[in-house]
């Protein structure tokens, strides 16, 4: 029998480890449907049901993390899904789940929701509330100097979905989207219906009338306009507050030309 010294066993500068299929793409070779609502690593099949099915349908190692529909990985999963569109799902979650003693967790910018909340006193919106809330500022709302991290929704399961999870505090200005078709849209819609809970971003777009910025032209003769002529006494008194005490209602010279430079995009400004 021939024997080799350690030396000669591996020549090559890649590791072996790189031989084994990672544990994500793993799962997803062996379950590639995850995408749909009735597959169980579907994270809507954990966060749409306030109730004890969960730990039944998904195992006891979920239980302290995912057993419940307003756990954070829940709530940033919830609002950047239903940012996109608000379908049946997303209704569901609002529907079902009326709790309104528990905190926004999956909140971008809790300073401004935790202001304005604050503001309107005597307000405790629901978990379902929050959805809303949380949908229409990814919609509507960005922040270029706010970074995120990407994660497993469920790390005990190969090939569960990475999401976004974002910080609930942060000092970046926030720049106003593009709407298209305002009066159509369906995120105004529920933005307009379910004021209170938006209040901190109606105030924001508001602002942006204010300091006349640029994208602030697509409320004119709008019926988010009208909210803010019938509104306005209210409106001008938080924005008087806020700007003292939300450092995202801040827009400074050297933040826009910042922005503007580091990623070109000039018209959003």
């Amino acid at each position: 029998m021939n024997y080799k010294n350690f030396s000669e066993l591996d020549t090559n500068s890649v590791s072996i480890n790189n031989n084994y299929t990672s544990f994500y793409d793993f799962g997803d070779s062996i379950n590639n449907q995850v995408q749909s609502p009735f597959n169980s690593s579907n994270p809507l099949t954990y966060c749409l049901f306030p109730t004890m099915g969960n730990q039944f349908q998904h195992g006891s190692s979920t239980s302290n993390l995912l057993s419940t529909t307003y756990n954070p990985s829940c709530e940033y999963f919830m609002a950047e899904r239903c940012s996109k569109s608000w379908d049946g799902f997303c209704e569901a979650y609002k529907v079902l789940n009326v709790d309104n003693y528990w905190p926004n967790v999956g909140v971008v910018d809790g300073t401004a929701y935790s202001v304005a909340q604050e503001f309107l006193r005597f307000n405790r919106p629901t978990v379902g509330d929050i959805l809303i809330r949380n949908a229409v500022a990814f919609k509507f709302l960005h922040y270029p100097f706010l970074n995120y991290s990407t994660e497993p929704f469920d790390p005990n399961t190969a090939n569960s979905p990475l999401i976004k999870v974002y910080p609930n505090y942060t000092s970046s200005p926030s720049i106003i989207k593009k709407i298209n078709n305002i009066d159509k849209d369906e995120h105004v819609s529920l933005m307009l219906e379910n004021p209170v809970v938006c209040f901190d971003v109606l105030a924001r777009l508001y602002l942006s009338v204010l300091r006349k910025e640029p994208l602030s032209k697509q409320f004119q003769n709008t019926r988010i306009q009208k909210y803010f002529e019938s509104n306005k006494e209210q409106l001008d008194l938080f924005v008087n507050q806020a700007l003292k005490l939300i450092p995202s209602f801040n827009l400074t010279p050297s933040s826009m030309h910042q922005y503007a430079t580091c990623t070109k995009q000039m018209n959003n400004l």
